[in-house]
């Protein structure tokens, strides 16, 4: 084929094609890869996170156990009745101060007081048969089997004395001890059964505060030791324990205590919150605003400082006390440099850049 029989588009379009696939194929072979990859610049480095720090100093401090409990009576009793009958009489009325043998209610008698006299009378018979038989017994007109007869039958006698004056005794209720009416159920002319509750009788002084104190520090109480008492009315009480539980409750782990509290005013309040302090000793510890503590990933909770390189390092501690706005913190190493502003924005092993600073009260993450 000749060049002069291809027509002039036909030609253009064959150079043009030509021209681009040697155009294409002259940046393949010429290409330098490195000078087409991208360039990486180096990140500038981080500067440490800047926080405040302060040193807290060690002071004695008194070891106590402190628990939230209540106000109870020493004793409480539920009076419920030993026989049966229609309330006659009421000695008391709810509320009022009761000795020890006073009469809360009475029973009708019915014919228990009968009952009584027969019994008394027969006993009285059966004093003179038995001393007929024993005279002829010693002279030997009787026989032995009838004077043991005698005697038998008076001992029988005197029993069933004492049955009936013990169920006339029983329509008379009692006061089982120096204390308070707190409620009495029934009313003159009630009719009440054996066993039916008549009255509540609850004993003042002493009273007690009771609270549930954990298994980790029950073994620094003993009974007998001091302790205090803030009730709810703001009066702080001193008493004597007196009870600790040998057995924790299953579903707490807790351990009951008990203490007892001299009120000789009478001036008491049962099952009133109160804040009961046990001291169990001395020692010490860090005081540390509570706006520096910090949880770890334990969940322990203690503070961060900064160690001599600068690092972050977690450090817990036991709180022997505590207020609205610091806790006493013993087993911390001595001069600690406590992160006292920026706290919440690092973790232990971080390299910080720490400032010395005044701690302030208010100063958080």
């Amino acid at each position: 084929m000749r060049l002069s029989s291809l027509s002039k588009p036909a030609v253009l379009a064959t150079l043009m094609g030509l021209g681009l696939a040697a155009w294409l194929l002259s940046g393949q072979l010429g290409a330098d890869p490195a000078a087409d990859a991208p360039s990486e610049t180096a990140a500038p480095e981080r500067a440490p996170f800047r926080v405040a720090v302060g040193t807290f100093a060690p002071e004695p401090v008194r070891r106590e156990v402190v628990a939230m409990g209540y106000s109870a009576p020493a004793r409480r009793v539920e009076l419920r009745s030993e026989t049966v009958g229609r309330v006659d009489e009421i000695g008391v009325t709810r509320g009022q101060v009761v000795s020890k043998g006073d009469l809360i209610l009475r029973l009708a008698p019915d014919d228990r007081e009968a009952a009584l006299r027969e019994a008394e009378a027969l006993v009285a018979q059966r004093e003179l048969e038995a001393h007929a038989a024993r005279t002829l017994g010693q002279r030997g007109f009787s026989a032995e089997t009838a004077v043991a007869e005698a005697e038998a039958l008076l001992a029988a006698a005197r029993a069933r004395r004492d049955l009936a004056r013990i169920e006339l005794e029983r329509t008379a209720i009692l006061a089982p001890f120096d204390g308070i009416l707190e409620e009495r159920t029934v009313e003159i002319g009630d009719f009440i059964e054996i066993a039916d509750p008549v009255a509540t009788v609850i004993e003042q002084d002493p009273f007690l505060v009771v609270a549930e104190v954990p298994e980790t520090t029950v073994h620094d109480l003993e009974v007998g030791q001091n302790g205090t008492a803030k009730l709810s009315d703001g009066r702080t009480v001193e008493g004597r324990l007196r009870y600790v539980a040998s057995e924790a409750r299953e579903a707490t782990r807790t351990f009951k205590v008990e203490l007892e509290v001299p009120n000789p005013s009478q001036r008491f309040i049962s099952q009133s919150s109160a804040e009961l302090s046990l001291v169990v000793g001395e020692t010490e510890a860090v005081p540390v605003p509570t706006a520096f503590l910090v949880l770890d990933e334990s969940d322990l909770l203690g503070v961060y400082a900064v160690d001599d390189k600068g690092i972050v390092r977690f450090h817990s501690g036991d709180i022997v006390r505590a207020d609205t706005s610091r806790v006493w913190l013993a087993g911390l190493p001595g001069d600690l440099r406590i992160i006292t502003r920026g706290q919440g924005f690092v973790r232990e092993g971080d390299e910080v850049e720490a400032v010395e600073a005044p701690p302030a009260k208010d100063a958080g993450a």
